[in-house]
């Protein structure tokens, strides 16, 4: 794992890069002119910040009680603007913590979910960044 100026939090850029480099960014099987397409789908959570050939970059911002409908998303590198809590509730009924802080990073997978209430406690904004193409 790359390190930043951040001790224990891996840099934005070199996470994107690992995964560029890595094969993970390579093109996926999402269509953004779907109506599962999150920007469309819940245009008050998410919201095209920058897209050109290369990458989409989303906005997000997830509020206590936001409830979004059945999107879906590539695989994707996370970056998060503000700590977020999040308090989701297994099948089995067991209620976790999953803490961010700002500048936390990570890479999410390809999914399709939603139509559930978001399990934060306050306010969570983040960035998604989608690499559609792989630039040598």
């Amino acid at each position: 794992m790359y390190e930043s100026e951040c001790p224990g939090r891996p840099g934005a850029a070199l996470l994107l890069a690992a995964a560029v480099s890595a094969g993970c960014a390579s093109p996926q099987v999402h269509d953004p002119s779907s109506e599962l397409d999150p920007v469309k789908a819940a245009p008050d959570i998410y919201t095209n910040e920058l897209e050109n050939e290369h990458v989409r970059t989303i906005g997000v911002t997830i509020r206590p009680g936001a409830i979004t409908p059945v999107h879906s998303h590539p695989g994707r590198v996370v970056v998060f603007l503000t700590p977020c809590v999040l308090r989701p509730v297994s099948d089995d009924g067991i209620e976790r913590v999953i803490r961010y802080e700002v500048g936390d990073v990570e890479w999410a997978p390809a999914e399709v979910h939603g139509g559930y209430s978001y399990p934060v406690t306050e306010e969570c904004r983040v960035v998604e960044v989608e690499v559609k193409d792989v630039v040598r």
